[in-house]
């Protein structure tokens, strides 16, 4: 039987992510789209924390910025301007899920 071992605790964030998780505003967007589990546009983003359009999306291009989102264009196959779509990224899901699991929720 093989052993089992236990991969490493992620890398600690830095100075510029930190700065980014200050703000309530962009922490309360990160935990909707944790929650959420998939992507979502800045409309529906700020809505789900009682913020306006353009104020989540500046929000969210922070968090993009340092890499706790990632955000892709909408596919489409119907005439107009494709979305633009947020959601957590991976390496930031492993790094909650860490934190969760090690805090025993």
């Amino acid at each position: 039987m093989d052993a089992v071992v236990p991969m490493p605790p992620p890398a600690p964030p830095d100075q510029a992510t930190y700065r980014a998780l200050a703000g309530e505003s962009r922490q309360a967007l990160l935990a909707a789209l944790q929650r959420v589990g998939g992507p979502l546009d800045a409309g529906a983003a700020g809505a789900a924390v009682g913020l306006h359009t353009n104020t989540a999306r500046v929000h969210l291009e922070l968090l993009c910025s340092v890499g706790l989102v990632q955000r892709r264009t909408e596919d489409r196959s119907r005439r107009g301007r494709p979305r633009v779509l947020y959601e957590v990224a991976a390496a930031t899901r492993a790094l909650l899920d860490h934190r969760r699991a090690r805090e025993g929720g």
